[in-house]
């Protein structure tokens, strides 16, 4: 079966869009985007989308198998209001972007993004879940609005020889990796095996970075990095942080000129777990322009 949605537009939107197809699959044709203001819910069955832009403005929850043609396709949150969920099963994403100012979309299970994950407003939040993410080194998690990997939570990435997939926060942005004692949240990797399997991790200039109860690993000889101008919290500083399996050569945290006076703050209860090897540092701090 086919569904022609007519695209987007004036009176074009579904309310909710519900699949319960134990036989056959449904396919959406490539000319034919889709604007859903309620939830997406496939129950049962095969749905094809090969390259459409799926709007979103509720929940997705996907009990069946979705399949995007050629690895494409877009999925669009954009709620207004509410705590909406996303559901994934098995059948993964190709490329995500959260449109949702004051919104709040948490994840339920486990969920596998393989394109882009952009986070243009709102917050995209783990809650407790696994997000494993990119399949090769041209995907990216970025955006201005806000990522939170909370306690429990693993944000697993994918890794290549020191190209691997990006974190980049972007101006306006924050990213959260806050945990509580005994349950931290966790950056890692998920696919490589090789030493210099590394990710990217970068938190631009008028950025926010928090870290608490946290566990950082894998990532490339940069490190964590915080540029110039970039914001860290005061409280949620990297303090009661954990680093491990660092690059040799490498550092596992880099601070630039960040934003604000009189830089002089302490960072509390790290762990080295292990040294990254050859001519490295653990930190590394540039000048600040004020002192």
């Amino acid at each position: 079966q086919t569904v022609t949605t007519g695209g987007i537009g004036s009176s074009k939107a579904f309310n909710n869009f519900t699949i319960n197809k134990t036989a056959g699959a449904v396919s959406l044709p490539v000319t034919n985007n889709i604007e859903i203001n309620g939830n997406f819910t496939l129950q049962a069955g095969t749905m094809t989308f090969d390259g459409n832009l799926i709007y979103v403005g509720g929940s997705w929850s996907n009990s069946g198998t979705i399949t995007w043609t050629a690895g494409i396709g877009e999925v669009i949150f954009d709620a207004v209001s509410g705590t909406p969920t996303i559901a994934d099963g098995s059948s993964g994403f190709a490329l995500v972007k959260i449109n949702a100012p004051m919104v709040i979309y948490q994840l339920t299970e486990q969920t596998d993004i393989n394109g882009d994950l952009t986070i243009q407003a709102g917050t995209f939040d783990l809650s407790g879940q696994i997000l494993e993410f990119g399949d090769n080194s041209n995907d990216s998690i970025k955006g201005s609005g806000t990522m939170d990997v909370d306690e429990g939570a693993v944000l697993r990435l994918f890794t290549t020889t020191d190209t691997g997939s990006v974190v980049s926060v972007n101006s306006g942005g924050s990213i959260r990796v806050v945990g509580i004692s005994g349950n931290l949240a966790n950056v890692t990797r998920f696919n490589g095996t090789q030493s210099n399997d590394r990710y990217t991790f970068t938190v631009s200039s008028g950025a926010t970075m928090e870290a608490r109860y946290a566990k950082f690993e894998y990532m490339n000889g940069a490190g964590i990095h915080l540029n110039d101008g970039a914001i860290l919290n005061t409280t949620n500083n990297f303090s009661d942080t954990q680093f491990d399996n660092g690059r040799n050569d490498g550092r596992y945290l880099y601070i630039g000129d960040i934003y604000g006076t009189n830089q002089f703050f302490n960072i509390n209860n790290v762990g080295f777990i292990s040294a990254p090897g050859g001519i490295s540092y653990n930190v590394q701090k540039s000048n600040s322009s004020d002192t």
